[in-house]
């Protein structure tokens, strides 16, 4: 084998290798990636049943009350503090709260309107709006 067949055959081994490490690489960097955002998604799920969980024994242990307004406000006092890095928040929608989280990332959102019925937190109100 002459020089120079060893020379290419040498940049053509060294080619090969970087492409390789490059794609390597990658797909490391892809799967990290996935597992941070499922992580992430556990994350979020867990903090939305662990509050809808601490209201329902709320409603199952407290009698409800005459007025959902007022119940309303219960909720919002009652939710168990959250990891700000899960940018939950808590926003009114008609007679019950969206509960949102959005984490920064596009896309990974998750949100539950939680309504004090639901719950039995509250009495129904009638449907004129609560007086006669």
């Amino acid at each position: 084998m002459s020089l120079s067949e060893l020379l290419i055959s040498a940049v053509v081994f060294a080619m090969a290798a970087t492409g390789s490490l490059r794609v390597w690489s990658l797909s490391t960097a892809t799967v990290t990636r996935s597992q941070r955002e499922e992580q992430l998604l556990v994350r979020l799920d867990a903090d939305l049943e662990r509050s809808e969980a601490r209201l329902a024994r709320l409603g199952r242990s407290a009698a409800p009350l005459a007025s959902c307004e007022l119940a309303l406000q219960w909720m919002a006092a009652e939710l168990p503090p959250a990891d700000p890095s899960l940018g939950r928040s808590l926003q009114r929608q008609g007679a019950a709260w969206l509960l949102r989280y959005a984490p920064g990332e596009a896309g990974r959102q998750r949100q539950r309107l939680l309504d004090p019925l639901t719950f039995g937190l509250c009495l129904a109100e009638p449907a004129g709006g609560g007086a006669p």
